[in-house]
Formats: C-alpha cells, sequence, structure tokens
C-alpha cells in the first residue's frame, strides 16, 4: 500500500506540474530552423564580402543596419562595374573565393558571365517567408533579372532621360519625345554623348527596342540629329548646363546628378512623356558567385537585404525606391516613384544582351556630330 501511495503521490506531483508548466512549444517550422542555422553559422563566418559599385552612403547604410541587426560584419570591396569584372574574372582564374555576393548594375553581371564567372541560381537561397513571398514586390512576381534566377533587382527607381530649365520651358510644353522635334527647340538640347557607356547611351539605345522598335528608333534618332543637339561628356557640366539656362532642354542628363541640383534648389524639372519610362535598378543588383568564402553570410545577407528591413535600408540610403512594395517612399524624390498604370518598362536580361548590338547603331548614326 505504501508503494501504490507513494507512486500515486508522485504522479500527482507531475500533472500539477505539467499544469503550471505547460509542455514546451511544438519545434520551430523549418524555414525557421533553416533560419537559425544560417545565422549561427554566419556568426562562427565572421564576416560577409560583398564586391560593388554602391555608392558611400549606402553602403555605409547597409554594413551599420545589419551588423545591427544581426551581429554580423559586412566588408566591402568597391570599384567601377568595369573594374570588378576585372577583378572578379581574375580571381576565378587564380582559383581565388573572396565574394560573397556581388551587387552592381545590369550590365556588369552580363560581362561577367561573358567572361566565364558561373553565377548560383537563387531560389534555393531564399528562406525567410516575407522574401519568398511573391506579393511583397512589384507586379508581384520573385524581382529576377533573367530566366535562369541568377540576377535579383533590388531597386526599382522610375526614370526618364528628359529634363527642361523651367524657366524656359512651359508646362506642358513637351509632352511626347517628339515634340523634341519642333523646330523651335533647334540647337536649344544638350545631349549626354550616346556613343559612350552612360545616360546618354541608354535614351539613345531606348528608342531602339523599348520605346519604339529599331525602324521607327532610327527614324527618330536620325531626326534628332537634325535638331542640332550638342553632345557632351561631362554629365556634370551638362546638367550645370541646363539649370544655368545655356540649354532649355537636357537629354540623357545624369539621373541622381539632375535630382541633387533640383533638391538644391535649381530650376530643373524632369519630364514623364507619353512614351512612359523605365524602371531602373542601377547599380541595385545582387547575384552570388559559384564559389563562396562565407557561403552562410552570403545566404543571411541576401535574405536581411530582401527583407523589408534590408530593403528599406538600401531604398532610403540609395535615393530610389525598392522593388518591395511595402518599403516607404518617404524622403525618395518623387519623381523615381513608379505611378500606377504608367507606362514603363524594365531593363531585363534579353535588354542587356541586346544593347551592345543596338549600340554600334547609335554609335554609326551619331558619329559625324559626336567628333564635333
Amino acid at each position: 500500500m505504501k508503494k501504490i501511495a507513494y507512486v500515486l503521490v508522485i504522479t500527482l506531483t507531475i500533472t500539477g506540474l505539467m499544469l503550471v508548466c505547460p509542455p514546451a512549444a511544438t519545434s520551430k517550422a523549418a524555414w525557421e530552423q533553416k533560419w537559425d542555422k544560417a545565422v549561427a553559422e554566419a556568426k562562427k563566418e565572421g564576416a560577409v564580402v560583398i564586391y560593388s559599385d554602391l555608392a558611400p552612403a549606402p553602403r555605409g547604410a547597409l554594413a551599420k543596419a545589419f551588423k545591427e541587426s544581426l551581429g554580423i560584419n559586412m566588408e566591402f570591396v568597391v570599384a567601377s562595374g568595369a573594374e570588378l569584372t576585372t577583378k572578379i574574372l581574375f580571381e576565378k582564374r587564380a582559383r581565388l573565393s573572396f565574394a560573397d555576393a556581388i551587387i552592381s548594375g545590369g550590365t556588369t553581371f552580363i560581362n561577367l558571365t561573358k567572361g566565364g564567372l558561373v553565377l548560383q541560381p537563387l531560389d534555393s537561397f531564399l528562406i525567410l517567408p516575407e522574401v519568398t513571398d511573391p506579393k511583397a514586390y512589384l507586379n508581384e512576381v520573385l524581382p529576377f533579372m533573367d530566366k535562369d534566377h541568377k540576377v535579383i533587382l533590388l531597386i526599382a527607381g522610375f526614370r526618364t532621360y528628359l529634363v527642361v530649365n523651367t524657366n524656359m520651358v512651359k508646362e506642358g510644353e513637351i509632352k511626347s519625345y517628339v515634340d523634341l522635334l519642333n523646330p523651335k527647340w533647334k540647337g536649344k538640347m544638350v545631349l549626354d554623348d550616346p556613343t559612350v557607356p552612360g545616360p546618354g547611351n541608354a535614351f539613345a539605345t531606348e528608342f531602339l527596342a523599348k520605346i519604339w522598335d529599331e525602324e521607327r528608333g532610327k527614324k527618330f534618332l536620325q531626326d534628332l540629329i537634325k535638331q542640332e543637339p550638342v553632345i557632351a561628356r561631362d554629365r556634370r557640366m551638362t546638367v550645370e548646363w541646363v539649370a544655368r539656362g545655356k540649354y532649355p532642354i537636357g537629354l540623357g542628363t545624369f539621373r541622381d546628378m539632375t535630382a541633387q541640383f533640383i533638391l538644391n534648389g535649381a530650376p530643373l524639372k524632369f519630364v514623364r512623356v507619353a512614351e512612359g519610362g523605365e524602371i531602373s535598378g542601377g547599380a541595385g543588383h545582387i547575384a552570388l558567385p559559384d564559389r563562396l568564402a562565407h557561403p552562410n553570410a552570403a545566404t543571411v545577407f541576401l535574405n536581411w537585404l530582401l527583407s523589408k528591413e534590408g530593403a528599406t535600408t538600401l531604398a532610403k540610403s540609395y535615393g530610389s525606391p525598392s522593388i518591395r512594395t511595402d518599403v516607404p517612399t518617404t524622403g525618395i524624390y518623387p519623381f523615381f516613384i513608379p505611378v500606377p498604370g504608367e507606362k514603363a518598362f524594365y531593363n531585363a536580361w534579353d535588354w542587356y544582351l541586346i544593347q551592345p548590338r543596338l549600340t554600334e547603331i547609335v554609335k554609326e548614326l551619331f558619329a559625324p556630330v559626336s567628333r564635333k
């Protein structure tokens, strides 16, 4: 009897403890377990190394926020897109693995791929539900730039390549690129040199494949040349000339520099035209090389950067809207924010593939005037 009583007491005691202290919560979801493991291993790796041509402001903001959020250091190797391409391909040939991620413009990734760098498909690296949910992004699709899912778009800033001096061009006077062919604007436009890489080249090539087809685009550019635009390579000077009223119209001006002039009070305005504009990532694309020095840190960084927290940090410091639709646009220059229903086109992988051929057409058209 004593033994039975003892067992009964123990049983009741255990039952009471269970009522006071309920069983541990059910095990974490698979994605949580995977995420926790990646973060723990990333901290052991110590840092994530990013090769990029981002400006100082977003680099500093990202490094600070990532460290504060996850306790992982971010190290940048900074160079122009062309210099990054050369460096990364050299390291590949030497069998060196330093870069965990590459953040740059679309052309950089085209050139890296052509040079032999293998980029990894990114689907398997995406862990967080807020990152894998298509509804979180513009057009409700995961923002891959290419059909193989190796490059992701981070920034979605709207742009046109037409800016005017508001003291010299009346509101509504130019509503379409075709309006530039009005004889009154002859000799009154400055154009960033379209024969070399840059915004002037982007402006010219888009008429051949995005705004119109190749035949109509060539005809427009030929007519534009007859308007005797001044061709310039100094991008700051191009913006200054329009701001000071030397020329009322600027074509292919450097967007961020133009925006800075506007914010500083210059009488400039970007013009939204009937032909629409492009949704551009600028330097805001990310990819992972096939060999990673810190694979877990790369995984954690990619997910964080695509999350609302990381995307907000990038958009605010970059000065352009995020590809995520839940990221605030407070403080971003209004013109860069896409307007619902507005005609817009993307710089997708196929565009970068045909751009070199289109550039040759532009060079042939503008060669006689660009040499002057």
